[in-house]
């Protein structure tokens, strides 16, 4: 019988988007015939290399293993590259956990017979390519899956971009991080799929967690989710509500973020009486803030998506996207919302500011699922194994 067994960059728990679409993910398969064994892997030293010592051999389930973890814009796009010389470093000190973290999940893949390897994230590709090998020289063709989350990096290595020719196959959560992957890789030897993260709206009697915030019946209110960060363009996305001098509208500001520029917003949220900043909330979906909120805005300089709008979708929301004119950028999902859907200029302050002034609050909302049809994708490419 085939058995999954899946290896993760994010903490089980995590607030992000890859953490709730893994949450859902093993949800799935623990009702499908093959389960589910997850290793998470961190760079937190000491406290989780205690706990593996105690867990990440013989529990069966999740455990939590130490590893040098390459950063994500390492891999996908971002700031930067690690310096070289700090990276060989890095990996020299560590090179123990490393050896340590590897055996562990050697044991696991033959002790519970492990077919298929499902790495939640590209930057785990060292990794799994380095399993493969192995588990080759052991006898034993593990089926490479690679969760493609976010844009790769065009100036990635040449032996990066080997590696990931090695998978099997690639799950990519919407067409723009398909079409990016396909420019920057050659995959003529795996399949490549697209399969929208797992979203589903709360069941209006399904118990939820109320943010600490007052909503109010008679406000129109927006929100920006995610890091604050200049590539977001929290900053521009503030600018532009303020712009609009609006009485009856509320933005509010959710997620994390440190350094210069979250100052620079954070400054001009608490000057303004209609911008409010909630922090970071632990598990949104399960939360009253989808329900509350009428419209979701992203400010970044090209077409993104991401579970922040496709999640506001699933729940009724209206989303406001920005979009080039000359952008040929398509996502079918997107289409099964056409008319909560609105774009508009990169960084064009006027408008934006226009589509919120034109704004009306929604007397009833649409909710929505695609549970069935994330299983169904899911287990079928398991079952093409």
């Amino acid at each position: 019988m085939k058995k999954v067994l899946i290896l993760s960059h994010v903490e089980y728990q995590n607030t992000y988007g890859a953490a709730t679409s893994l949450r859902n993910h093993v949800k799935i398969l623990k009702k499908s015939k093959y389960g589910a064994d997850i290793f998470v892997i961190s760079n937190k030293y000491p406290k989780i290399f205690l706990q593996s010592i105690l867990n990440g051999i013989f529990f069966s389930g999740m455990s939590v293993l130490p590893m040098p973890l390459t950063k994500v814009n390492d891999y996908c796009e971002g700031e930067s590259h690690i310096p070289p010389l700090r990276s060989i470093i890095k990996w020299v000190l560590y090179a123990p956990l490393y050896i340590y973290s590897f055996i562990c999940i050697v044991r696991k893949i033959h002790s519970n017979n492990i077919n298929i390897l499902h790495l939640n994230s590209p930057v785990l590709i060292g990794l799994g390519f380095t399993l493969k090998i192995a588990n080759l020289i052991l006898g034993k063709n593990l089926f490479i899956v690679v969760h493609m989350r976010d844009f790769l990096r065009f100036d990635a290595s040449f032996f990066q971009k080997y590696m990931l020719r090695f998978v099997n196959s690639f799950i990519c959560i919407d067409e723009s991080v398909k079409n990016n992957m396909l420019k920057v890789v050659s995959v003529k030897r795996a399949s490549v799929d697209v399969v929208t993260n797992p979203f589903s709206s709360l069941d209006a009697n399904v118990k939820i967690k109320n943010i600490d915030f007052d909503f109010k019946t008679d406000v129109e209110y927006f929100a920006i989710v995610g890091n604050i960060h200049k590539d977001k363009g929290v900053e521009f996305v503030v600018d532009s509500f303020l712009a609009g001098h609006f009485n009856n509208k509320q933005l509010l500001v959710v997620g994390g973020g440190e350094g210069g520029y979250f100052n620079t917003v954070y400054d001009k949220i608490k000057k303004s009486k209609t911008i409010h900043y909630l922090g970071e909330i632990n598990s949104l979906s399960s939360t009253n803030f989808y329900r509350d909120i009428d419209c979701i805005i992203r400010g970044d300089l090209t077409f993104r998506t991401g579970r922040t709008v496709y999640e506001a979708l699933y729940n009724g929301c209206t989303v406001y996207l920005s979009k080039g004119p000359n952008s040929n950028e398509k996502d079918t999902e997107l289409d099964k919302f056409s008319s909560h859907v609105h774009y508009y200029k990169p960084r064009d302050t006027g408008l934006l500011t226009n589509l919120i002034g034109k704004y009306e609050k929604k007397v009833n909302k649409n909710y929505a699922s695609n549970f069935s049809e994330y299983r169904d994708k899911i287990l079928g490419i398991y079952d093409g194994v």
